[in-house]
């Protein structure tokens, strides 16, 4: 069963090809397969990147339902060979028994309720951000690739920033610039933060 919100009714728009967050929307289907291939799900997300080397994934069809079943993304993306090197092995395997010991529930339901924060905040409707934004992504991004660009990001966060909005995207990097860029994330965050401490600290 589909959440039927907003987000998720643009979403099964797309259907029936397969797209991440309507896979996430079918709530026990998603949470059970992704706990029955966490070690798989978790490689793929964050081994898979822009110029590795890869296996062709097993499923290759862009349905949501392949022979009756809504296979998600540890089936459909690109196996790499080997993990990236900003990633050591003793990282991936703590990542991988937090998920086995907490379980996937609670991330997923952030998908899962699409519809209802969308309906508890219609006042936010049309509404811009009036605090500064500071916006940090992967020029590689799978995220920010699939909905356009840097630049398509840009002016949409232009769009609803009024009160001063900066961007950075770093070059040849993907969705996990924490980890790939520490330094330059880390400095990118601070600068922001001490050019606007006294904004912050005269906030009542």
């Amino acid at each position: 069963k589909l959440s039927g919100g907003a987000m998720a009714t643009r979403l099964i728009q797309l259907a029936p090809v397969f797209f991440y967050m309507l896979h996430h929307n079918l709530h026990e289907s998603a949470t059970a397969g992704y706990a029955a291939n966490t070690r798989e799900a978790l490689y793929r997300l964050y081994a898979f990147q822009p110029g590795c080397v890869c296996e062709s994934p097993e499923i290759i069809s862009e349905a949501m339902y392949v022979d009756g079943e809504a296979v998600g993304v540890w089936a459909r993306i690109p196996r790499p060979k080997s993990l990236p090197p900003w990633l050591p092995r003793d990282d991936f395997e703590y990542f991988v028994r937090e998920y086995e010991r907490a379980g996937w529930g609670g991330g997923l339901r952030w998908y899962q309720t699409f519809d209802l924060d969308w309906e508890i905040t219609p006042q936010l409707k049309d509404l811009k951000l009036t605090q500064p934004v500071l916006f940090l992504a992967g020029e590689a991004d799978p995220v920010i690739k699939n909905f356009g660009g840097s630049a398509r990001a840009e002016e949409g966060m232009k769009a609803v920033c009024a009160a001063g909005y900066e961007g950075v995207f770093y070059p040849q990097k993907g969705h996990w610039i924490q980890q790939e860029s520490p330094q330059e994330v880390n400095n990118a965050l601070f600068n922001f933060m001490e050019t606007h401490r006294g904004r912050v600290l005269s906030t009542p």
